[in-house]
């Protein structure tokens, strides 16, 4: 295994590592999240089916109480039948299954059912009588309408007889599916917990809500439900899902509106969205893993080459530690491999790794001479600092010019630099990138008393020959960035060809 190879490896272990560190935390935060985002779409729920049905409610009691105190309904004198001719206008308006009068015997005065019935003996009826105030009956069946309603009555205020009015079952039913999630679903029971009405399932009618196999974290408060408080809590239900429960008791009603949230399947359904921001978050630290490994490949391969080719001029033992004899190489230079200031190789790794390239990889090359016109003019006027400063800019611009990670870039000299690169397929690309290099590099440079342009001249050499050496293409480069100075400077040109020339 290579040095790159090694530093690849471990640094992305350690990526990967810190990404499921990080990720611990973050899915802790996301459960607590998503639990207290279920909560508050049950409260918004419930405030939403809340206010429909107590709308329709309302809409029928505002109704009644109007209709018990109308002075000709109150009237003791004016007969029944007559009476019910006045609520007609009433029900095709309101649109209501029934609407009609009874005397305190309980007789019926309706002409929407063509018939007369007695309702004395009914619960509703008489709570009414003895309370004197509106009452509302449970689930009926109607044998008009052949469907299921709640009735209300209202004792008329001269204590003559009684106005009802119907509630359809399927109105209260189509209040408790309007819901903002589908995990969420919502059911009217009574004080001591039987389910009236159920979302979606109606054959759960009748069953008892606190009598159901689960186990409750919060002992729901009944007396507070007693005193129109809103009240919850957590539960497991039979499905051994995770639940929570929203009660508060619907005014003028029996009633008791309760909004429940399955986490199971709510959590089921936000963790698509968590697994795919997942699934991005790798795909991201995955490539961010892959131009780092590219990077190090880069800055390490020429270490990885010249150790191996040592290996001709060193004899290895089985037990020779790779990295000792890395730290030998090391120690031969007295500076290293790799120029300080500009971060590029010196010239001695420069020609041995450049060497080595050329002699196992038989592709075409083009060795750039690259000089900086101008730089003993800026040190010995503005001072080295500013020579300084221009040699780092300029160094970084040729490795952004070729940063292929098999381009070669080494500092040859003070003010020159060399590039060994393989990646064109043509002169024009090549000189494409070179022209680009020439006018990013070309600028002045003030002290506020002192101003000096800089630019850079360049010398092209291609190996055409075979068993062409990199001193070789060195020394023709050298001779044609001379040539490109004397034409003038900010050029380049290219060695033995001088037809092609651009300044």
């Amino acid at each position: 295994m290579t040095l790159a190879q090694k530093i690849q490896l471990s640094i992305t272990r350690h990526i990967f590592l810190a990404f499921f560190t990080i990720l611990t935390p973050l899915f802790s935060i996301w459960m607590y999240k998503v639990i207290i985002n279920g909560k508050e779409l049950v409260h918004g729920n419930l405030t939403t089916a809340y206010n429909h049905i107590s709308s329709l409610v309302t809409e029928q009691t505002d109704l009644l109480d109007a209709l018990a105190s109308d002075p000709i309904l109150i009237n003791k004198h004016i007969p029944f039948n007559y009476k019910e001719t006045l609520l007609t206008p009433y029900q095709n308006s309101f649109d209501l299954e029934v609407l009609a009068i009874t005397d305190c015997k309980g007789n019926i005065y309706s002409k929407k059912d063509g018939q007369n019935r007695n309702i004395y003996h009914r619960d509703y009826f008489q709570q009414a009588l003895k309370t004197n105030q509106l009452t509302m009956s449970e689930l009926l069946y109607s044998n008009v309408s052949k469907s299921h309603v709640y009735i209300l009555c209202k004792p008329l205020k001269s204590n003559i007889g009684m106005i009802i009015s119907s509630i359809s079952l399927d109105e209260v039913s189509t209040i408790l599916n309007t819901m903002l999630d589908d995990s969420i679903y919502n059911v009217l029971i009574n004080y001591d917990g039987d389910i009236i009405s159920h979302a979606y399932d109606q054959n759960k009618v009748h069953l008892n809500i606190f009598k159901k196999n689960s186990f409750t974290f919060d002992q729901i408060d009944t007396r507070k439900i007693a005193l129109d408080q809103r009240v919850g809590g957590y539960s497991i239900d039979e499905n051994s899902a995770l639940t929570y429960s929203l009660y508060t008791p619907l005014k003028n009603t029996p009633w008791v509106l309760v909004s429940k949230i399955n986490y199971n399947k709510y959590l089921m359904d936000e963790a698509v969205v968590f697994f795919i921001s997942l699934f991005i978050g790798l795909f991201v630290s995955g490539i961010f893993a892959y131009k780092l490994r590219t990077n190090i490949f880069s800055i390490t391969k020429p270490v990885d080459n010249f150790i191996e080719d040592s290996r001709l001029f060193r004899p290895q033992s089985s037990d020779d530690n790779l990295i000792n004899h890395l730290n030998d190489i090391m120690n031969i230079s007295r500076d290293g491999m790799y120029c300080s200031r500009t971060h590029v190789l010196n010239r001695k790794y420069f020609l041995l790794h450049g060497n080595f390239l050329m002699q196992e990889h038989k592709t075409r090359y083009a060795l750039l001479f690259i000089d900086l016109d101008n730089l003993k003019q800026i040190n010995d006027n503005l001072g080295h600092k500013y020579g300084d400063d221009v040699i780092s800019c300029f160094a970084h611009q040729i490795r952004n010019t070729f940063d292929h990670p098999d381009d070669l870039i080494g500092r040859y000299g003070g003010d020159e630099f060399i590039v060994l690169t393989s990646n064109f397929k043509t002169t024009v690309q090549l000189t494409d990138k070179v022209s680009q290099l020439i006018n990013q590099v070309s600028g002045s440079i003030s002290n506020g008393q002192h101003k000096i342009d800089f630019s850079t001249s360049i010398g092209i050499a291609l190996n055409t020959k075979a068993n062409e050496t990199i001193i070789t293409m060195i020394n023709h480069a050298d001779k044609a960035v001379y040539q490109s100075k004397r034409e003038g400077k900010a050029c380049y040109r290219f060695y033995q060809d001088p037809d092609i020339l651009v300044c």
